[in-house]
């Protein structure tokens, strides 16, 4: 089960997140859907350099990182963890990883409320401990200004798929 949860939190560096510096006079300014985009761009490029240090520079300090996957008796379970832990975690975990490769597909981005919320699917590939992992997540992450950067504030990570050395687990 060790493995399992690992190879999940792999799946969060796909963080979508602000980088823009502006005050909060210019908040309608910032927080455009193009604002949105560039921070989704760089966060990505972040994230394919497996940068968790990176990341987080990127996330709110109150920020909520849940991550959910099914357990072999059909149930669900649910992990939660704060930017520190994140970090930690991931570092620790690249630590493991040979040829890891992630990916994403295209988000899509909605903007309502002085929130974003983008979506979209990352994949993983990897080899931990010797062992070849494949991973795919529906991914949802929320966006909002604060102190006049666009910062990320929940991340909803919903594992769909992983397989190890070619054995699907689900």
């Amino acid at each position: 089960m060790k493995l399992y949860a690992s190879s999940l939190r792999l799946l969060l560096p796909a963080l979508f997140i602000g980088a823009t510096q502006f005050g909060a006079s210019h908040a309608a300014d910032v927080f455009t859907e193009k604002s949105v985009r560039d921070v989704v761009d760089a966060a990505e490029a972040a994230a394919k350099l497996h940068d968790p240090q990176k990341i987080a520079t990127y996330m709110s300090d109150d920020i909520v990182i849940a991550s959910t996957f099914p357990n072999p008796d059909g149930s669900k379970s649910v992990k939660e963890k704060h930017r520190q832990q994140y970090v930690l975690e991931e570092q620790e975990s690249e630590k493991h990883a040979v040829d890891h490769v992630y990916a994403s597909t295209a988000p899509t981005i909605t903007i309502r409320g002085g929130q974003a919320i983008v979506r979209f699917v990352a994949t993983e590939k990897a080899t931990l401990d010797g062992k070849h992992m494949e991973a795919t997540a529906d991914q949802i992450e929320t966006l909002e200004l604060r102190d006049g950067q666009v910062l990320i504030t929940r991340i909803e990570t919903t594992a769909t798929s992983l397989t190890l050395d070619g054995r699907r687990i689900f």
